[in-house]
């Protein structure tokens, strides 16, 4: 199987391309395809001629996308339009974000629930949705907190116990950390199943404040957590403060439990920390 994966350089391309070892995989970095430009895109796949598209390629980070909207839309609406219509037929899979949803609804969110963005990020994962919600070769998947990989969450309060012994983490953002290894494995199961709109995440919930939590006890970390409230950081894009996914689509359709976070959580730490 040829398979096209975009933002060659980020965490979840890196974790694709790990998992498909023994297929023919292009991996292609902002440099080798920018995806912005609607032209190279449509050359690039159609020299390619894939099987499979993993569109990967995003601006994740969230306070400089409400710095730079034009960027920010550019990469993660624009590029998604550009590469289904490049696609044909071609199943392609797009990634979105718990990001999208920010009425603080007290169930889990399902792939019915009307998104509600409330930052740049979020709007422009939307807006990509929207470019391509009617292609009928289009897996559009829905995830949150991934974790797997450097830079991540995890990373971040390991970086700041070795430097601090008090951290402080926000106690009222909610939502559901996922193992990146198992999105992934996810993704190519659902080839088997009919396009369309899935949330994909581990099972529970948790505030960032349990998860950091969870590290610490999990590693043994000498630091101690300090919960404080979002609004305490003076970030410059908001937060959805409840942003739980359901996966009971996915559930149902496969058959497939969702292990939960902290199953996932504590295989992760203690093969990469251990």
């Amino acid at each position: 199987m040829r398979i096209v994966i975009t933002g060659a350089n980020g965490r979840l391309a890196k974790a694709f391309i790990r998992f498909l070892n023994g297929e023919t995989i292009y991996a292609l970095t902002k440099e080798e395809l920018d995806c912005t430009n609607r032209l190279d895109v449509i050359q690039t796949i159609n020299r390619l001629n894939p099987d499979l598209i993993l569109h990967c390629a995003a601006m994740t980070d969230v306070d400089a996308c409400e710095q730079d909207p034009m960027k920010a839309f550019s990469i993660n609406s624009l590029s998604v339009q550009y590469v289904a219509e490049a696609s044909g037929s071609c199943p392609l899979f797009i990634f979105s974000s718990d990001y999208i949803f920010s009425t603080n609804f007290e169930l889990p969110y399902t792939e019915l629930n009307q998104p509600s963005p409330s930052n740049v990020y979020a709007l422009s994962k939307w807006l990509a949705e929207e470019h391509v919600r009617y292609y009928p070769n289009v897996y559009i998947i829905r995830t949150s907190w991934l974790f797997g990989g450097h830079g991540d969450f995890i990373d971040k309060i390991i970086n700041k116990a070795e430097i601090n012994n008090e951290i402080a983490v926000v106690n009222d953002q909610i939502g559901t950390p996922t193992y990146i290894h198992d999105l992934v494995q996810w993704v190519w199961t659902l080839q088997a199943y009919p396009p369309g709109t899935y949330h994909l995440v581990n099972s529970g919930f948790c505030s960032r404040y349990e998860w950091a939590a969870e590290i610490i006890s999990t590693l043994t970390l000498n630091a101690k957590l300090k919960s404080i409230q979002t609004e305490k950081l003076l970030q410059i894009a908001m937060r959805p403060n409840r942003s739980v996914l359901s996966a009971e689509k996915f559930v149902r359709m496969t058959g497939q439990p969702m292990r939960s976070w902290k199953e996932a959580l504590k295989e992760y730490l203690l093969e990469t920390y251990r």
